[in-house]
């Protein structure tokens, strides 16, 4: 049979439509690629111009970040350059660091720690992770086939609001949201029967990023999220072949699961010895909930402060919410341009995922109102929540799905904008909406006004004329802000019949970018280098002090201090709290603290059991029990008197009272050699033993409970001396090397056993002279080794699997 020229021309055809076709497709991956970059670059632009002090040398340092997370990271840089981030003995008589979520030591982007400065550190990180959010949660909404504003719109809420920008004094938290839209957008790939293997390999990194952080509000929120995704999913493609896709996501997330397992293992064996993991009371678990009345919030650029923020407008919060029950963030504001857009998104919209984003939203907001709603009180008995304090931290991840949903929102407006008039439905309930808020706006200032006149402090006395006149301005000032946005979308609106669809549409992104920028970069304030870098006088004084120094114990503030404290302005409260020795501030001067403020927290049980006694006991006990734990040296604000101590200094405080540093006479090496152990019974025998024995009962003696010593299998024959009513001589115990995860000591003279006061906790093996020996828990919280008499190298090694 002959060819004809329709043979020869339609193979020729078939090709030239395929690469035509090739061709405009990969044009279309660079046009993607090409506006990804830019926008990319624009939010590293503003984000720079939103905190242009980081650029110059300044530092974020927020209350938890300059009190606890700028003293862990110091202590964490220390160990990834020596290698040792199994234990650190600074903080707590010793702890864990790998098995510490607070630590995050496994989450790769701390290696930055190992040639930047904490501080330093931190703000570039925090700042990485803003932008991050905000990238995230923009590609995530253009995945949802969003336009670019409506996707812009969507990333600077989510990356940007107020409570982001506020959480950003809580790295774990903040850290770990920034990866939620990323966790979403890596699930819902691999879920796509169009996926690629770059999504898989994208889906394992962005889970082992999440697990390595530790924070178990975004895990449980990533959860929750990925639960509505896919089944939002499945209700647009019920009949579509599923097994695969799933097979592979299940398989990827299986896989950043395993790359983490050596720091999941860590937390899962240290956690349940800790004071967290037993649980917490559920008035405990609802420690900070969210008031409903704090949802103004989201309207009004901070019109209540946090009562635990420095500042006049704490007084406001506290009057409020009295004691517990208020907000842990200074800021919660999203403006009405984007409450606007989520109203639209749910009236208008056409999206079926938006009912599922709202399900989600409620969700959260229910967890998030904690002791104020009817959710949390329920699941405050259950295993899984009883170790969640703060539900507040819910309304961060609540952020995500309001930012999808404005998105949406904005995405059926833009749309109607191009292909309807301008007074369509959408603008007409968009500005309605607006209408609405600036009437809340409007009803809160004349509420405010006369609720201010009687308003009064926590102590019950009238606010005097001249803090009602700030806070009164105050409240005029935030109602403006909140105006001036919504002001200026309405006279959008209105010449918007002259402008196109798209200019509108940049107009308005425009808008609510500046809006956020302006009002919510406040919520993370900065900070110059002298904090972090000027030594407080009391580290100085022990420091220098000639006699040398072990531990340090700093006693909480009287509440008068701590309430002079709030009324300073943040970088004046910021340097008073690093000089009175809060949180573990103490520690990033290397010095090694015993029972530090959040020590109950993520501290051994029986090492938090010894905190109550030491802090309700007498004077001459709490000086023995200090001693015991290594504690050379006291800053307290009460006077001690007395042969046991002495007084090095007496320094300047913001009250009457000055803060005073104490040398303990009665304090012991952290490595010593007792001559007996003492038996008791449970924590009523040792305070009865406690209060009948000599000053120098630790020098020579360690208490060690009955259940104890019946466990390693020692006599009562063999407890020594002092439990027949004698005294024996004592060995000598020296340390000769301590690399974190491994100490070596050496004794000399008589036998007896090496008591090490550091905490007990599963994990530690000891030897001496490289043969197997038992360790007992002694003196409550501490480690004890029997050792015969003579020179010997007993060897102490944590290892956390």
């Amino acid at each position: 049979m002959g060819t004809s020229l329709a043979d020869v021309l339609n193979p020729l055809y078939a090709w030239y439509c395929a690469t035509v076709t090739t061709r405009h497709q990969e044009g279309q991956k660079h046009e993607t690629w090409k506006l990804s970059l830019g926008v990319l670059g624009l939010t590293a632009g503003l984000l720079m111009a939103a905190f242009p002090e980081a650029l110059t040398g300044k530092f974020f340092f927020a209350l938890d970040l300059h009190q606890t997370f700028q003293p862990l990271r110091a202590i964490l840089s220390d160990a990834l350059r020596h290698s040792t981030i199994g234990w650190n003995s600074l903080i707590g008589n010793g702890l864990p660091v790998f098995g510490n979520p607070l630590q995050a030591a496994a989450y790769p982007p701390n290696l930055v720690f190992t040639v930047l400065s904490p501080e330093r550190g931190l703000t570039l990180l925090t700042f990485a992770h803003l932008l991050l959010a905000t990238f995230g949660a923009w590609s995530l909404a253009r995945e949802w086939r969003l336009g670019t504003y409506s996707a812009w719109m969507a990333g600077w809420i989510y990356g940007f609001n107020g409570v982001a920008v506020a959480a950003t004094a809580f790295p774990n938290l903040s850290w770990s949201a920034a990866w939620l839209p990323w966790f979403a957008l890596t699930w819902q790939r691999t879920t796509s029967p169009e996926r690629q293997p770059r999504d898989t390999v994208a889906l394992v990194a962005v889970v082992a990023m999440m697990l390595s952080i530790g924070e178990p509000f975004s895990l449980l929120a990533g959860a929750l999220l990925v639960a509505m995704v896919s089944l939002a999913m499945w209700t647009e493609r019920p009949r579509s072949p599923l097994r695969g896709p799933t097979m592979t996501t299940f398989a990827a997330t299986v896989a950043g699961i395993a790359l983490t397992s050596p720091f999941l293992v860590a937390v899962t064996r240290y956690l349940p010895h800790s004071f967290r993991g037993l649980g917490l009371r559920p008035e405990g678990v609802m420690y900070w909930s969210l008031h409903p009345t704090m949802s103004l919030g989201l309207i009004l650029p901070t019109p209540f402060a946090d009562p635990e923020q420095p500042g006049l407008y704490s007084y406001w919060a506290h009057a409020l919410v009295p004691e517990k029950g208020f907000s842990l963030f200074s800021g919660f504001y999203v403006g009405g341009i984007a409450i606007a857009l989520v109203a639209v998104a749910l009236l208008l919209g056409s999206d079926r995922r938006r009912w599922f984003l709202l399900a989600l939203l409620a969700v959260f907001a229910a967890l998030a109102v904690g002791s104020h709603g009817p959710l949390y009180p329920l699941l405050a008995e259950m295993p899984l929540f009883n170790g969640l304090r703060f539900p507040v931290k819910w309304a961060l991840p609540a952020m995500l799905p309001f930012a999808l949903l404005a998105g949406i929102g904005a995405d059926a407006m833009f749309r109607r904008l191009k292909t309807s008039r301008p007074d369509s439905r959408s603008v007409a309930v968009f500005a309605s909406t607006l209408g609405l808020l600036a009437a809340v706006v409007v009803a809160t200032l004349l509420a405010g006004n006369g609720w201010l006149d009687s308003l009064v402090t926590s102590e019950g006395t009238t606010v005097d004329a001249g803090l009602r006149h700030t806070l009164r301005l105050h409240l005029v000032n935030q109602c403006l802000r909140a105006a001036a946005p919504v002001l200026a979308v309405l006279i959008l609106l209105l010449v918007a019949p002259r402008l196109k669809g798209n200019r509108v549409a940049a107009a308005l992104a425009a808008l609510l970018t500046l809006d956020l920028l302006l009002v919510n970069r406040d919520l993370a304030p900065l900070t110059n280098s002298e904090p972090y870098q000027t030594p407080p006088p009391a580290v100085e004084i022990v420091h220098k002090d000639p006699a040398g120094h072990g531990r340090l114990w700093s006693q909480r503030p009287p509440a008068a201090e701590t309430d002079l404290v709030k009324k300073l302005k943040a970088q004046e409260a910021c340097l008073w709290e690093r000089k009175l020795l809060l949180g573990y501030t103490a520690a990033s001067w290397g010095i090694a603290t015993s029972f530090n403020a959040d020590t109950p927290m993520l501290a051994p049980l029986p090492y938090t059991r010894l905190r109550v006694i030491v802090e309700s006991a007498p004077v001459r006990e709490r000086l023995m029990l200090l001693g015991a734990s290594g504690v050379t040296h006291l800053v307290t604000f009460e006077r001690l008197e007395g042969r046991n101590v002495q007084m090095l200094a007496a320094l300047q405080s913001l009250g009457s009272r000055p803060q005073l540093v104490y040398r303990n006479r009665l304090a012991q090496p952290r490595a010593r050699v007792v001559s007996s152990l003492l038996p008791y019974t449970d924590d009523q025998g040792f305070i009865a033993v406690l209060s009948r024995a000599p000053d120098s009962l630790f020098a020579h003696v360690a208490l060690v409970e009955n259940s104890e010593i019946e466990n390693a299998g020692i006599s009562v024959a063999e407890l020594g001396p002092v439990n027949q009513g004698g005294v024996g001589g004592n060995g000598v115990a020296n340390i000769i090397e301590d690399s974190g995860d491994e100490l070596r000591i050496q004794t000399f003279g008589h036998g007896g056993f090496l008591i090490v006061s550091d905490c007990y906790v599963p994990g530690w093996r000891a030897t001496v002279d490289g043969r197997p020996a038992p360790i007992l828990r002694a003196d409550l919280a501490f480690r004890a080794v029997p050792i015969p008499a003579g020179v010997h190298e007993v060897t102490m090694r944590y290892r956390w699997w």
